[in-house]
């Protein structure tokens, strides 16, 4: 237990001076669009709570990265040009303003994304939960066993029926156990024909391969 809480350890401490380097370098990149200087702070601090928020969930890292690696690649030239704080020339200014803009916009879209698709796995396994039969003292006749049918309408976020997200997040931990989740399994769940749990199935197993 203490080598695994020293491992986490280390990693969070890792985490936290890669976010005080990259943020820093993140700042000055926001600073040489003109921002000032405490308004240019909202820069890293939305792009590494979006970062720290997809290690936590384990969902969405490399997006969180890549655009977390732009941002330093954007700052490190930054600093390395103009070293005296010098501003830098009116078109490579509007190139730094656009991307930052961009990268606004595209964070808060997938931090909002994953963090309902995040809540929406727990609420995936606290039914998977609830619906385990709890074990049969010695010398009690059984219950039947009862399978759980959560009423889950069809709900649409960005185009995409949740319940697809939902159904890959158990196929996922089907897989993480060995198993197989079945086209039966998806119907029985959300009370559908066999036709629209297949189409859910193939369209989540379209997700996970798209976002392993």
């Amino acid at each position: 237990m203490r080598r695994e809480q020293v491992m986490n350890g280390a990693r969070w401490v890792a985490v936290t001076a890669g976010v005080a380097l990259c943020g820093w370098l993140e700042w000055h990149a926001a600073v040489a669009t003109g921002l000032h200087e405490w308004i240019a702070v909202c820069l890293p601090v939305l792009i590494h709570v979006y970062v720290v928020t997809t290690l936590i969930a384990g969902r969405d890292v490399k997006a969180a990265l890549a655009i977390m690696w732009m941002s330093v690649a954007i700052g490190v030239g930054v600093v390395s040009t103009w070293p005296d704080g010098d501003a830098p020339p009116p078109v490579v200014k509007a190139a730094i303003a656009i991307w930052m803009a961009t990268v606004v916009a595209v964070v808060m879209y997938r931090l909002d994304t994953a963090i309902r698709t995040h809540l929406l796995a727990q609420d995936v396994s606290e039914a998977d939960e609830v619906a385990r039969v709890a074990p049969v003292p010695a010398g009690e006749p059984a219950a039947p066993a009862v399978t759980a049918v959560p009423v889950v309408p069809k709900r649409n976020v960005n185009g995409t029926d949740l319940r697809v997200i939902e159904v890959a997040e158990v196929i996922r931990a089907a897989r993480a156990r060995g198993e197989e989740a079945s086209v039966n399994a998806t119907a029985t769940r959300y009370g559908v024909s066999w036709g629209t749990a297949d189409r859910l199935h193939k369209r989540a197993l379209a997700e996970l391969e798209a976002k392993p």
